[in-house]
């Protein structure tokens, strides 16, 4: 109070006439990070991943608290496939991951089929996976969530995961 008491007290006029300054304060619109896909490319490692590639837009939207947004802008004609040579990472964040952004780029009809595509074959794990967890940031007593509820995958054709599922879910809500 006294802070806002001292704001006001320097805001009315100099023989202290008139009204004290009001604050007004604006709600916001939700802020999603936008990760874009720009390359099939994928070198399969986490700690150097190859730059634009679907692997890097995982680890970016991890990364960041809130909700995000996976588009893609790979150029050239599709169908675009992704073969992904170790597992990806596991989708921690609540994310829309979606492959009709490619659809919009190419100029096709948004009835058309998928053209982002994830290859699983010789993969020997899962493709996607949607996370669960939760962790306790330090001197805190209350978990942070991690998990990917809410996330949605949309306009992707996910395939030849023998070994493994193509889309892992852990968590409700996707």
């Amino acid at each position: 109070m006294k802070l806002f008491n001292w704001v006001s007290s320097r805001i009315r006029s100099r023989d202290r006439k008139g009204l004290p300054f009001r604050h007004i304060f604006e709600l916001l619109e939700d802020r999603w990070l936008l990760a874009t896909v720009t390359t099939v490319l994928d070198n399969g490692n986490n700690l150097d991943p190859t730059p634009g590639s679907l692997r890097q837009a995982i680890l970016t939207v991890n990364s960041t608290p809130g909700r995000d947004v996976i588009d893609f802008n790979i150029p050239g004609p599709g169908p675009f496939i992704i073969h992904p040579p170790t597992e990806l990472p596991p989708i921690n964040n609540q994310v829309r991951l979606d492959g009709t952004t490619e659809r919009t780029f190419l100029g096709l009809p948004t009835a058309g089929p998928p053209v982002i595509q994830l290859n699983g074959n010789g993969l020997p794990g899962d493709g996607l996976v949607l996370g669960a967890g939760s962790f306790f940031p330090p001197g805190s007593s209350f978990p942070v969530s991690t998990s990917s509820a809410g996330s949605a995958m949309i306009g992707l054709d996910i395939y030849n995961f023998s070994h493994g599922s193509g889309i892992h879910i852990q968590t409700n809500d996707n």
